[in-house]
């Protein structure tokens, strides 16, 4: 951050205008439409089949009825975790000498047709 930005009595306002503003954006706020979401084919244990563009906005709206966990907590992320996981496991996309993992508590993940697409580039 430059010096005049720093120095600027109204930098802790515009700071929070920005914050404000990100967060009602669709792009970067915590929308389907998120510029970070990318597209799952999720296995619930009992053999349902759910084709999601986002897993943090379908988790958020899903995790309390198929994981018993409320959103953004703590078991909330590691959910996320164990998923994104398994889903570098099935694409073989594990940091080397790390121990893959194809399922979490019962759920596993299907490559979906960008999965397939980004790997071929």
């Amino acid at each position: 951050m430059s010096e005049a930005r720093r120095t600027n009595p109204r930098n802790m306002e515009i700071q929070r205008k920005a914050t404000e503003a990100a967060k009602k954006s669709p792009k970067s706020g915590r929308f389907e439409t998120n510029r970070a979401a990318i597209d799952w084919h999720l296995v619930s244990p009992e053999g349902e089949h759910f084709y999601i563009h986002s897993l943090s906005f379908w988790l958020r709206e899903n995790c309390n009825k198929y994981f018993g966990v409320e959103p953004d907590s703590k078991q909330f992320f590691n959910i996320i975790a164990g998923l994104s996981r398994v889903k570098r496991s099935v694409l073989g996309t594990l940091p080397e000498g790390q121990r893959p993992g194809y399922s979490y508590k019962g759920w596993s993940v299907i490559p979906t047709d960008d999965d397939k697409h980004w790997r071929e580039r």
